[in-house]
């Protein structure tokens, strides 16, 4: 009975170190994996900073431009605006004197 128990204390043992054997490859394998993903996850966090860095300044360069095509578009209709008011002004003066040069036509005719 001697031989069965130390055979049976040999097999123990032997599951004993390739449970040991086996948990010491799932730990260094479960690290690896967290290792793997912590870097990925770090890599994907610095991407996306980037991405979103460069989207801001995508953004402001286009309110900058629709700021300025803003500011010249009020720049040119202030210009056609003067223009237009420069010619209200010059009719309203025709109108104005119109009749007075009827009259001195007239007067001059007479």
């Amino acid at each position: 009975m001697r031989c069965k128990n130390s055979v049976d204390g040999q097999v123990v043992y032997q599951q004993k170190v390739d449970f040991a054997q086996l948990r010491s490859e799932l730990q260094t394998l479960d690290k690896n994996e967290f290792t793997t993903t912590k870097n990925e996850h770090d890599r994907l966090t610095v991407e996306i900073e980037k991405l979103r860095q460069k989207f801001k300044e995508e953004v402001n360069k286009i309110q900058a431009s629709v700021r300025l095509d803003l500011n010249l578009e009020k720049g040119r209709i202030r210009d056609e605006s003067s223009v237009h008011e420069l010619k209200i002004k010059e009719t309203d003066n025709r109108i104005e004197y119109r009749p007075f040069l009827l009259h001195f036509r007239r007067e001059e005719r007479c």
